[in-house]
Parts: structure tokens; sequence; C-alpha cells
């Protein structure tokens, strides 16, 4: 309950402190005038373009870009790559997967107008060769 609690507690005071200011600040209504009023009675003009602030903003977008890519320039240390685990084959399902999969891209290929009830097969034939739980549910590998 605690972490729900945690959770939940920003929203709620997202939505009230906006209401609470708006008590004291419109005493008559405690809403702005014209709050809630569809279609709007004005809509103001889109401001113009502001070359300061687009550089600006290029440039965080840009530091941010190279904090992704070069975190080593900030200080941080590439961490030191795990030993590669031993090379295996891979199980039966696999194969019998792909291969059905590749056999319905194949007939797609040739009758066009049946690509949407060949697709679903094929969606099937995907997931049985590839989920790694088919292996639990009756296909052994």
């Amino acid at each position: 309950m605690q972490r729900i609690c945690g959770l939940v507690w920003p929203i709620v005071l997202s939505v009230v402190l906006p209401l609470v200011a708006a008590w004291f600040a419109y005493p008559e209504t405690h809403l702005p005038p014209g709050f809630g009023v569809f279609p709007p009675l004005l809509v103001a003009e889109a401001p113009g373009f502001n070359l300061i602030i687009f550089v600006a903003l290029a440039l965080v977008e840009a530091a941010v870009v190279l904090f992704l890519l070069f975190p080593q320039w900030f200080g941080f240390t590439l961490p030191t790559p795990s030993p590669k685990p031993a090379a295996a084959a891979f199980p039966v399902w696999f194969w019998f997967g792909a291969a059905l999969t590749l056999f319905f891209l194949v007939v797609d290929v040739d009758t066009g107008h049946a690509l949407w009830r060949l697709g679903v097969l094929r969606l099937h034939a995907f997931v049985v060769g590839l989920h790694p739980d088919v292996g639990r549910t009756g296909i052994s590998s």
C-alpha cells in the first residue's frame, strides 16, 4: 500500500495544487474566466520563430546526444565485457518454426490475394518456432 501511495500522491498534488491556487486567485468563480467554455472565444496567434531559443534548445539536445553516445567523455567508465558463453546449437523447435516461416513466406509471394489468409498461419509458425516456452507446452526439443 505504501508503494501505491508513493506513486499516487504526485498525481493528486498536480491536480489539487492548481485548484487551490485558483481558489484564491479567482474569488468569485474559483476558476479562470472562460474556463470550460468550448469552443474558445479567442484563439491566440502562434508565436513566430525565435532563432535564439532554437539554437539554445539545439545545443541542449546535442549535449544530451553526446552524453548518451559518449559517456566516457563525462567521466563514466565503460564496463568490461563479460566472457562470451560457449556457442550452442539451436533447438529442434527453432528449425521447425524457421522452416514453416520460410515456407509460408514463399507461398505468400505467389498467391498475392491470399496473403491475409496465410498471414495468421505464418505468425503461428513463427511463434511456434521461436518462442522459448514452446518446449514446455508439448513440442520437445
